[in-house]
């Protein structure tokens, strides 16, 4: 079986997200399909995965996504190929796709929160025409798309209730939880500290975590937020803003730190070192960062949502209201007044990880899904 994959958000440049899901994604259907062959579609060849594979073949097309490039060229670029099936990971589909295809489809924030997004840092008119393109785009993709494949059931019902898809072409496949081979601790403060890793984009809350930690300053003098993540435009309103509320902090601290982007391995420090991870999100379809701190022996304290609860266990996580600020203080409170407390609580939930998602199990039932449209077609 020959499938035609766009990875060109895979790479070098691209480990975390939906790179790292399609890099993983392609690793594990590879060992658990002897008979599966690829043809990866990339924006260059420096640094991409899979190099040498034997079963493994690249195409270069460096075509930029969410472009009108990309809406006019990818269509020819996957379908020339010839493969059995098309797979698109991401909602950013051609809509000029005339070939069978299946699309992964990580949320609906585009539909659900439209503002949260790096388009919303455009101008107002520019800002209008590439949503409502980037909506158009999306709805395509489902309505065309034989198969979608979905992280979560949560996901599965916000397409079923946005979009008016029916559940039945949908493949809940899960995720795994890569394992770092590496660990690297310089990053860590010397001082007890938080953790925050991702963006700063609205849906992600990370304001509502920095004004609270900016409230708790006088009751936790010795203890720092650090925050890991790009420092694109929203990241830096937030850097701003933390430099000018904590300027009369004790001289010498830094009591938000921003560290910008980190590697796997200053990943894996920076969550074994924490205190605590912090996960204020109001918005995901997975929720992969503080299960990757659990399976390192961090404790949790994320925001109460419904994808949250579906993928996290029950052990290690403290949990506050969703966008409430008194609340995520009570849990921060709870666990940095007997931190020794949360890190027991998180004993177990290394292993229920370990079994309850795994990249394999989540490639056996993306296969399954590619071999019923392949016999389809």
């Amino acid at each position: 079986m020959h499938i035609a994959l766009d990875a060109r958000m895979m790479g070098a440049g691209n480990t975390r997200g939906i790179g790292r899901y399609i890099q993983e994604s392609i690793q594990a259907a590879l060992e658990v399909d002897h008979d599966l062959r690829y043809t990866l579609v990339v924006r260059d060849l420096v640094g991409t995965p899979f190099a040498g594979h034997p079963r493994v073949d690249h195409v270069v097309a460096d075509i930029p996504w969410y472009s009108i490039k990309e809406q006019v060229n990818m269509a020819s670029v996957l379908e020339e190929i010839g493969a059995d099936l098309i797979h698109v990971p991401h909602w950013n589909v051609s809509v000029r796709m005339r070939k069978p295809f299946v699309v992964t489809v990580h949320d609906v924030l585009l539909l659900r929160q439209p503002m949260s997004a790096k388009v919303s840092t455009k101008g107002f008119f520019i800002r209008t025409i590439k949503q409502m393109g980037f909506r158009l785009v999306l709805r395509r993709a489902l309505a065309k798309a034989q198969k979608v494949f979905v992280p979560t059931e949560f996901v599965a019902n916000e397409v079923v209730e946005c979009v008016r898809v029916e559940k039945a072409k949908m493949t809940v496949t899960g995720e795994g939880v890569t394992r770092f081979p590496k660990v690297d601790s310089r990053l860590c403060s010397t001082t007890p500290h938080l953790l925050y890793v991702g963006s700063a984009y609205p849906h992600k809350r990370l304001d509502l975590l920095i004004r609270a930690w900016e409230k708790l300053q006088d009751k936790y003098p010795g203890s720092t937020l650090l925050v890991a993540g790009e420092r694109d435009g929203f990241m830096e309103r937030l850097v701003e803003h933390a430099t000018r509320n904590t300027q009369h902090a004790t001289p010498g601290s830094e009591r938000v730190k921003f560290l910008g982007r980190v590697t796997d391995a200053e990943l894996a420090g920076l969550y074994k070192g924490a205190t605590a991870f912090v996960f204020p999100s109001s918005y995901e379809g997975f929720g992969l960062p503080p299960l990757e701190s659990l399976s390192l022996g961090c404790p949790v304290i994320a925001s109460d949502i419904a994808c949250l609860r579906e993928v996290l266990p029950k052990e290690g996580i403290v949990w506050f209201r969703d966008g409430d600020e008194h609340d995520i203080i009570r849990a921060l409170e709870q666990v940095l007044d007997d931190p020794s407390r949360a890190k027991d609580l998180v004993a177990s939930a290394a292993e229920w990880i370990r079994v309850r998602h795994d990249w394999r199990a989540s490639a056996k039932r993306m296969v399954e899904g590619y071999r019923k449209m392949v016999e389809r077609v």
